[in-house]
């Protein structure tokens, strides 16, 4: 099945195989901002599986609080958990902070995100 997007700037900042069903960091900001503008996942699995997103901008702290999305992946397929619908429409994630993810069964899933990270450029600019 082909994943129709209409946006996928940037650069592949992560890809993991979730080993563990407990909710998990997969992508941390650390001195510079990122933009995350697509995130896929495939399901190898025979059924549907869970994946909830969780986005904590100043640490990792992953609970009802945190969370931005949560869905089912059809089996045997790929979907695009999240895509940004223009340049500046993704998820932003301050210096500190991260993306969490758990899901419903551990090694089914492969989770792909792409984005653009701030550069040194931007920062000696002076945007934040």
């Amino acid at each position: 099945m082909t994943v129709p997007t209409t946006h996928a700037q940037g650069e592949l900042l992560t890809q993991v195989n979730p080993s563990v069903t407990t909710a998990q960091t997969i992508l941390t900001a650390d001195e510079l901002r990122i933009e995350v503008t697509l995130i896929l996942v495939v399901n190898r699995n025979v059924s549907a599986e869970l994946v909830q997103l969780y986005h904590d901008d100043d640490g990792t702290t992953y609970n009802a609080g945190t969370e931005i999305k949560h869905t089912d992946i059809q089996p045997n397929s790929d979907a695009v958990l999240f895509q940004a619908q223009h340049p500046g429409s993704g998820i932003l994630i301050k210096p500190g902070g991260s993306l969490g993810l758990q899901v419903e069964v551990a090694n089914d899933l492969t989770v792909s995100v792409y984005g653009i990270t701030e550069t040194l450029a931007d920062r000696v600019r002076g945007i934040r």
